[in-house]
């Protein structure tokens, strides 16, 4: 045997040598089932467990849920920057809406005006157009 290869002997014993000394115990299936069970039960974060979600909003009594959607902004006029003087009228165009978005028939009369009104509002307009332009889309 030459020198190089005895050097490459040596090397790949030592690398063999380091490898079983580094690896993982064989366990049969039972015992890492057992192992398993015993880390997840065991760690703080994989063991924690959530609390039913309680929601604080109103039944709208639709369905669709675009037709949701369209009712929740309904009900929160106030906080999308409506003044008190136009939430009644937009409160209803909005309620017309959602209904005929739980008929899935809304009508084009009925999706401009929705544009319109919400353009004089930008947060309501930013968050009624996203679900406003799919029906645009099919009724164009």
């Amino acid at each position: 045997m030459s020198k190089a290869e005895a050097r490459a002997a040596a090397a790949r014993a030592e690398a063999q040598a380091e490898a079983a000394e580094h690896a993982l115990p064989q366990l049969d299936d039972a015992a890492a089932t057992q192992a398993t069970e015993d880390f997840l039960r065991s760690s703080p974060v994989l063991g924690l467990t959530g609390k039913p979600v309680q929601r604080n909003t109103d039944d709208t009594g639709f369905t669709d849920p675009d037709a949701i959607a369209v009712a929740s902004l309904a009900a929160e006029l106030g906080r999308l920057g409506v003044g008190e003087d136009e939430r009644e009228t937009i409160r209803a165009e909005l309620g017309g809406l959602a209904m005929e978005f739980e008929t899935h028939a809304p009508q084009w009369s009925t999706l401009q005006r929705a544009v319109t009104m919400s353009m004089k509002h930008p947060e309501l307009a930013k968050r009624l157009m996203p679900v406003v332009l799919p029906w645009l889309n099919r009724a164009a």
